[in-house]
């Protein structure tokens, strides 16, 4: 605001020396009388005043325009300054949902991952059980068949009373076939040694006539 006033009374100044240094021509001074002369020395203050106000004037209104252009430039400043911070905000804030759902999605892939495996590792025991049932089932059809088979035997033979009976004499027979099948191995052993040795005396008494 100084430095305005400094530049207008400087404006005013120059102004002022410009008006009050204009001169008539010599050979008019020199026919015009003292009344003459003051009354033109008057009209050109008036003048000189006259400018001077109009030019106040003009210098106001265009210092008043000068103002409202740097109010104008301050006020779209700052509006660009809030853009520019709404913008910035606005960044700032994608980049963090971005990066939130970035990481949202690499959480889910994680989790599907782990449920995939576990879901996996569900079926291949699924699979292993659904084998060990079949096996299981047939085992108690063959058991069943064995059962069935049993009780029909109950049923014909009256030496019997239980199957446990059966399963008892079957035990004892099977016993004894193995000790039968041991026995028959060792005899079957016996006889070859036997058979060898008899060979071989032969041979001996046939070398030694």
């Amino acid at each position: 605001m100084a430095l305005g006033m400094s530049n207008m009374e400087e404006y005013f100044r120059v102004n002022v020396e410009k008006k009050m240094f204009i001169k008539v021509p010599e050979q008019e001074d020199h026919d015009l009388t003292p009344a003459t002369r003051l009354l033109e020395k008057r009209r050109e203050m008036l003048e000189v005043e006259n400018g001077l106000n109009q030019q106040k004037e003009e210098f106001a209104m265009k210092m008043e325009s000068l103002a409202q252009r740097r109010e104008e430039l301050a006020r779209k400043e700052g509006q660009l300054q809030e853009s520019l911070m709404k913008f910035d905000k606005f960044l700032k804030e994608n980049d963090a949902k971005r990066t939130r759902a970035l990481r949202k999605s690499l959480d889910e892939r994680k989790t599907r991952e782990q449920k995939e495996g576990e879901i996996s590792g569900l079926r291949e025991n699924l699979t292993s059980l659904s084998g060990k049932k079949d096996r299981q089932s047939k085992s108690v059809e063959t058991n069943l068949s064995y059962q069935r088979y049993m009780e029909s035997v109950l049923e014909t033979v009256e030496e019997f009373g239980e199957v446990k009976d059966i399963i008892g004499r079957f035990d004892t027979l099977a016993a004894t076939n193995g000790e039968l099948i041991e026995r028959s191995r060792n005899a079957s052993d016996k006889t070859e040694r036997d058979r060898l040795t008899f060979m071989h005396s032969t041979e001996v008494g046939a070398r030694e006539r």
